[in-house]
């Protein structure tokens, strides 16, 4: 688990970019897909942008394949710009996984609820493609984590964009966690405590379930990771943030077939029959987009309300981008 890093695009934060000329499309699963693929297909053509669609999308819209009328379909060796990602934080970070390592900014258009990493509201599919053409938009890399488990090193590592949780499965029992903190190899004893689980989350995911079990939020520049015990069961047991070349080793104090590691809320997988699970952060980033002038900052302020003003103070409208 190094920092690798990954040639970045010409420029970066709020300077404009290159434009866009081949593009990547993605939708969530949870709407009909078929409006918004021919509104951003039709905005694609008219200015001259070549539109690769996801294949889950294509199926599910009932589009003909490529051809004449058809859809390209976008496949990982498809050298694209950049990629269009219609959803909410659920599928923005589906698509990331797959772009660890590549960069290839990612645009979100938010039809979800908060949508947090999304770039963009649901009215703005449009204009979010014209963005993209006329390189109307800023990027950030965003650093990942890496789960390895140091007793099953032909194990392929897992990949988080916004955390890594340990916890327990099936009925609701408490798990009891040792860790050890430090460089690659040379951890040392933090102790441990006895709780619902733990959350090793990046600069990414401090705003995700790091932040509702009482994690700090952290700014995505950050080279860090945090560590957040979930319901400890004792006040020494605080959230802790860790340089980026440092890594945590969490294992179980006693054996438990029911401990489980869930990445990014979605791949579980069992932690028995392993002495625990070593995370740090990745060796890929991942590079999000943005309209200019829309930063991390602003919107930790319009969507989670950091600070907010008491009702009748406020100085504008919260957005839904």
């Amino acid at each position: 688990m190094t920092s690798g890093g990954s040639t970045p695009p010409e420029s970066r934060d709020g300077a404009a970019q290159k434009p866009v000329r081949t593009l990547g499309l993605a939708l969530t699963t949870s709407v009909d897909p078929t409006p918004f693929l021919k509104l951003v297909a039709a905005e694609a053509d008219r200015l001259g942008i070549e539109l690769w669609v996801e294949p889950d999308t294509i199926e599910r819209a009932q589009a003909p394949a490529r051809g004449s009328d058809g859809y390209r379909t976008l496949t990982t060796a498809v050298p694209i710009d950049a990629m269009l990602v219609l959803g909410g934080d659920g599928t923005l970070l589906r698509i990331g996984r797959t772009l660890v390592g590549r960069t290839v900014p990612m645009l979100g258009v938010n039809l979800g609820n908060l949508g947090f990493l999304t770039g963009a509201a649901s009215s703005e599919v449009v204009a979010a493609v014209g963005w993209l053409a006329r390189g109307e938009f800023g990027v950030e890399e965003r650093t990942t984590l890496e789960g390895t488990f140091p007793d099953l090193p032909d194990q392929a590592p897992l990949v988080a964009l916004n955390d890594i949780v340990i916890h327990k499965s099936g009925t609701h029992r408490i798990v009891r966690l040792g860790l050890h903190v430090g460089p690659e190899g040379s951890e040392v004893d933090l102790g441990g405590f006895s709780g619902d689980g733990v959350i090793v989350s990046s600069p990414t995911g401090s705003t995700a379930y790091n932040l509702s079990a009482g994690g700090p939020i952290v700014a995505p520049s950050v080279d860090c990771f945090t560590v957040t015990p979930i319901a400890p069961h004792t006040l020494s047991a605080r959230p802790l943030v860790f340089a980026g070349h440092d890594s945590v080793v969490i294992a179980p104090t006693e054996h438990d077939p029911n401990l489980m590691v869930t990445v990014d809320g979605v791949d579980a997988r069992s932690l028995d029959g392993t002495t625990g699970i070593r995370v740090g952060k990745g060796a890929g980033t991942v590079w999000i987009a943005r309209p200019l002038n829309r930063g991390w900052v602003e919107t930790l302020r319009r969507k989670l309300q950091w600070a907010a003003r008491p009702i009748g103070d406020s100085d504008g409208s919260p957005g839904d981008y």
